[in-house]
């Protein structure tokens, strides 16, 4: 149907519609079977524009997510801890400092670095200055949030999501970029047999949260890997961000050192017994309220509880680093 005829096309106008066929049938302008046909098509466009108003309606709910509930149109199906149940859920980020709840956040988005710069933004405001280190679990490590926290000064001590595959021999071994050489004047790069990686292109990848990366593309000769033990294919390709892999190494190199040793041993105490006291002491498993709202509300009424229960222990409370984890 044409774009102005379509609107307003409901069982009113479709009954006048048919109305009208039955008034040519009765003039015999058309046969029974024309009608029969017509009066189908009618019908059949009813159902179809139907079918259009509401897949606008539930693209309009998902708003850019790939599922909702039906029961609580905010919050989105997720894999829980089990790894095999799903449910409609939210991801809630805390930051925690010995014990004390600094800031929390609840998303709709099951990858936890989406939520990390408003969890960060929410700490600094609440404390009204940037803590010193920030430390947190391998969902959180990648290129953005390294990048934010070296702009605001803080020190990087984020896990990403190979640091400890990183040690592992299987990893030397077959690694991307482990026992590859790199020249940096002629920007390629030299597997152990001798073939080249050369650069081919470079693109600019954009995140769903805008975030901008400068990606690099190397790819060796076709034919060359043929033969090669180490890696057999027609050609190698790599790609990589030059940025990323900065800093990355800083991150590694923070949480090597003792104090990042210190700081990875506090956060899984300080962290996860938030969240293990929530669960098994106070029973806490699910949200009570539905919608992004409420059930902001509703955990923020709980980590006021949780932080005035922790006030009455004799715990000195410096705000020296932030420790970061997730539940969902």
């Amino acid at each position: 149907m044409p774009e102005q005829e379509r609107g307003g096309f409901d069982d009113e106008k479709v009954k006048w519609i048919i109305d009208k066929v039955n008034e040519r049938v009765k003039n015999k302008e058309i046969t029974k079977e024309k009608a029969k046909e017509d009066k189908k098509k009618v019908r059949r466009t009813k159902q179809l524009l139907e079918r259009e108003k509401s897949y606008k309606e539930k693209k309009k709910i998902l708003n850019g997510r790939n599922s909702y509930s039906r029961t609580d149109k905010d919050a989105v199906a997720m894999m829980m801890k089990d790894k095999v149940t799903i449910r409609p859920a939210y991801n809630e980020g805390i930051a925690v400092e010995n014990g004390f709840v600094l800031d929390y956040v609840i998303s709709d988005n099951a990858a936890d670095n989406v939520s990390f710069i408003p969890l960060m933004e929410g700490v600094i405001e609440n404390l009204g200055k940037a803590p010193e280190n920030v430390n947190s679990d391998g969902a959180y490590g990648n290129e953005e949030t390294m990048s934010y926290l070296e702009k605001k000064g803080i020190n990087n001590f984020l896990k990403y999501n190979a640091y400890y595959k990183e040690k592992s021999k299987k990893w030397k071994e077959k690694n991307r970029l482990e026992g590859l050489a790199y020249d940096e004047e002629k920007d390629e790069f030299t597997c152990p047999s001798g073939i080249k990686l050369k650069f081919e292109k470079d693109y600019e990848e954009i995140t769903k949260t805008g975030y901008k990366r400068k990606v690099k593309v190397y790819k060796t000769e076709e034919g060359h890997c043929d033969k090669c033990p180490f890696h057999r294919s027609k050609n190698k390709t790599l790609s990589l961000s030059w940025e990323s892999e900065r800093l990355k190494k800083q991150a590694k190199t923070n949480l090597d050192s003792a104090k990042g040793i210190e700081m990875r041993k506090r956060r899984g105490n300080e962290v996860e017994s938030v969240f293990g006291d929530e669960k098994l002491n106070r029973n806490k498993r699910r949200y009570n309220l539905r919608g992004t709202k409420k059930v902001n509300i509703e955990a923020g009424l709980y980590y006021i509880a949780h932080n005035m229960r922790k006030m009455q222990a004799p715990i000195l409370f410096s705000v020296k680093q932030i420790c970061i984890s997730t539940k969902i």
